[in-house]
């Protein structure tokens, strides 16, 4: 096992030479013996000794303490004090510089050894501390998702760098200022009756219960909300007292995935209108809304007439063309509580909440008038009249289910085309 290498400082030759002796005789190895404050900086830049002794009165201009504080600015080296005198002025200065350790001279064989033995292991502790701290500080400076720990006095006790990032603030900045980190980046105003405390992250502080939260807001520097998912846990602080712990993520482009799957999900890609499975949905939800407060429900089957020859006469971009304009007409003409979707190839259907069959049939034959109305580029150069064949059907007049309802809407707008198309049927009454 190599030798513990010591460094010592001493003005008093007599007095260096029986220290370097004891040290010796001790199992020390002792790599130098130096009487000035610069010599032992000089030393302890080119040998790196394991522990250095360090008498407080020294030659020259400089003592102990000074050097030892010079040393310390460089060099990561434990320094225990040595003097004939326990001057409290001295111990105080001694405490401030950084050292390990103080010995009286003469020394106590027993009294050195506990002394350079508890210096080395205190110094060695500090420094697994000190990696620990750096490592702990290398893995969330490189985390994804912000990191928080709040205090339950509302202090930041710390913020990682995504943290900063994501929200535009500092730990200083926020201290300095006095804010509640919690109550300036999540604001949630009272809804019917609840308040602050259903917040999830105060509610960790009173049940101390972990919280995890898929989608919430948090807000930024300049103001803006923007989605997160977070989870918050209980600590204990090491001075005592209780902290959580915030791990947040900024969910916008999940949430941007997700919405724009959904739309794919429920959309017709060429039109934008709601497809045919989002209809059946949607029909379904509102016959269950009308049975429950007998309200009345209207449908519009909608063709476009003489497609086909736009097709083949034109080519089917010229088809897609009329199918993405005659869509986006419906979506004008429409109330917003309306359903616009399209059923399959030039098929539309309208789905109008609240609408009796009469006041369907007068805004079928509105609708009708107006597209017959508006000219429609197929082409470049090409316009043309397109026309609706529309059949109207109602619960409870001509259907009492979903697929009822639009089977009778579907067979009035065949009995539009075989009448000349360019008109509104009513279905017959359900019998």
């Amino acid at each position: 096992m190599n030798s513990i290498r010591i460094l010592l400082v001493e003005d008093e030759r007599i007095t260096a030479m029986d220290e370097c002796a004891l040290l010796e005789e001790m199992g020390y190895e002792v790599i130098a013996s130096v009487a000035s404050g610069q010599k032992a900086i000089d030393k302890a830049l080119s040998d790196k000794p394991d522990i250095i002794l360090m008498d407080i009165m020294l030659d020259g201009d400089m003592d102990g303490i000074d050097a030892a504080e010079t040393i310390r600015q460089t060099q990561d080296i434990p320094i225990i004090f040595v003097s004939a005198h326990s001057d409290s002025e001295f111990l105080q200065r001694a405490k401030i510089s950084g050292s390990v350790g103080y010995v009286l001279k003469p020394f106590n064989r027993e009294s050195l050894s506990i002394n350079i033995e508890m210096a080395l292991h205190k110094h060695n502790l500090n420094y697994q501390l000190q990696q620990n701290q750096k490592f702990l500080q290398e893995v969330t400076s490189v985390l994804t998702e912000g990191l928080i720990v709040i205090d339950s006095e509302g202090y930041t006790v710390f913020m990682n760098p995504e943290a900063e990032k994501l929200l535009g603030r500092t730990k200083e900045e926020i201290n300095q200022q006095g804010l509640d980190l919690h109550s300036v980046i999540h604001q949630h105003p009272e809804k019917n009756g609840e308040s602050e405390n259903n917040c999830p992250i105060v509610q960790v502080f009173e049940t101390k219960f972990p919280q995890r939260i898929a989608d919430d807001n948090f807000i930024n520097r300049q103001g803006k909300s923007f989605p997160v998912s977070y989870s918050a846990v209980p600590m204990q602080l090491p001075e005592g007292g209780m902290a959580v712990v915030i791990a947040f993520q900024d969910i916008s482009e999940r949430k941007k995935v997700l919405e724009k799957l959904e739309q794919m999900a429920t959309h017709d890609a060429l039109t934008q209108l709601f497809n045919r499975g989002s209809l059946i949905s949607q029909l379904s939800e509102e016959i269950s809304r009308t049975q429950r407060y007998a309200r009345p429900l209207s449908i519009f089957m909608l063709d476009i007439d003489y497609f086909k020859k736009v097709n083949d006469q034109f080519g089917h971009q010229a088809g897609d063309n009329v199918l993405r304009n005659i869509a986006r007409q419906l979506g004008e003409i429409v109330r917003k509580t309306d359903i616009v979707a399209r059923y399959g190839g030039e098929e539309f259907v309208i789905v109008l909440p609240e609408t009796s069959h009469e006041k369907a049939l007068e805004l079928a034959e509105r609708l009708c008038t107006m597209i017959a109305s508006i000219p429609v580029n197929v082409t470049n150069n090409t316009t043309l009249k397109i026309t609706l064949s529309i059949g109207v059907a109602s619960y409870p007049n001509h259907a009492y289910g979903q697929e009822q309802l639009l089977n009778s809407a579907d067979e009035a707008m065949y009995e539009a085309k075989r009448a000349g198309r360019n008109q509104v049927k009513s279905a017959t009454i359900n019998q």
